[in-house]
This record gives structure tokens, C-alpha cells and sequence, in this order.
């Protein structure tokens, strides 16, 4: 029978020749204003707008590594240093970013987009906690924990409760 629906008795055989199959990849797209919602694993492709004005420090944390910063300084929290409730913190220049670790960064010029290829995405953060002082990331929007610091125009303050934090950014 010739009705559509292949059988051993009546069905069609199709040839197709000088075709080529091609990977496009998966490509992942992140904004700093929701939260990262991707399983973790290899992109071909991401693209993460995180806003950065010029000559700003600003706390900084990614799903990917950054293996080369060339002009940014970024910078890793190393010490924490106490001295009659005034704590001085330490940190040490990198030339490269790694998935999930939060940093200061700084550069010359606004930037508000970070592409990477071939990137394996982390889904977790990871504090760096060093004297007492822990360095957490964020992936999701949310509030600044009540008590925590955070930095804002080149100032650390200190949460209410109320100071609101976009993804991709972080609070001691």
C-alpha cells in the first residue's frame, strides 16, 4: 500500500546523497538581571551582559573561566586583617578568571558584555573565605544579606537588609 506509512509490503525507500550533518552548538545567553537557569556542562557559545562602568571597582563573579583579562585589574581577595573592628582586606592581582570565584575588577572604559566559546559553565559559586572573611558570588538577583558588605561607586557599605543585588556580583 502506498499510504504514507512505510511498510515492508508496498513502502518507499528514499535515497539522499552529498548531504553534510553539522553541530551548531549550544549557545547560552545571561543577563545580569535574572538568575543563571542552565544545567552545567560544556557551551559552544555564552554571553553574559554585566554592566561595568569605567574606573569603578566592582565585585564580579562568572559561570566560566576567563582565561585571559588583558587590561582589567582584577583582583583576589588574599587576607583579611582585624584591628579593633576595622578590617583591612588584602588582595593580590590574577590574570585570568575562574568559573564560580568572586573578584574585584576594574577597567579603563564601561563594559556590559562577556563572550566566551567552547566554555564549561559551573552552576555553583564559591566563596573564598580567608581570616574570617568570606567572599560570596552570586549568579541570582536577590537582596545583600542583612550585616554583609557590599561595594557601590567605588564604597563599601553595609547591608539593611533592603540594598538590592543584581547576578553575577558579590558581597562580603
Amino acid at each position: 500500500a502506498n499510504d504514507g506509512v512505510f511498510n515492508i509490503e508496498g513502502g518507499s525507500w528514499y535515497k539522499a546523497d552529498n548531504f553534510r550533518l553539522t553541530y551548531l552548538g549550544s549557545h547560552l545567553v545571561l543577563n545580569e538581571a535574572n538568575a543563571l537557569d542552565c544545567e552545567a556542562g560544556k557551551y559552544s557559545t555564552v554571553a553574559l551582559t554585566r554592566t561595568i562602568k569605567a574606573n569603578t571597582w566592582s565585585t564580579f563573579v562568572v559561570p566560566f573561566d576567563i582565561p585571559e583579562v588583558g587590561e582589567w585589574k582584577v583582583m583576589e581577595l588574599t587576607g583579611a586583617e582585624n584591628n579593633d573592628g576595622h578590617v583591612t582586606l588584602s588582595f593580590e592581582k590574577r590574570t585570568e578568571v575562574k568559573a564560580g570565584v568572586p573578584y574585584m575588577v576594574r577597567y579603563t572604559a564601561d563594559w556590559n558584555l562577556f563572550e566566551a566559546t567552547n566554555a564549561e559553565v559551573v552552576t555553583a559559586v564559591k566563596p573564598v573565605t580567608v581570616d574570617g572573611v568570606t567572599f560570596n558570588g552570586t549568579f541570582v538577583p536577590g537582596v545583600v544579606p542583612t550585616g554583609a558588605f557590599f561595594i557601590n561607586a567605588n564604597n563599601f557599605y553595609q547591608a539593611d537588609g533592603t540594598n538590592n543585588i543584581k547576578a553575577y556580583r558579590g558581597y562580603f
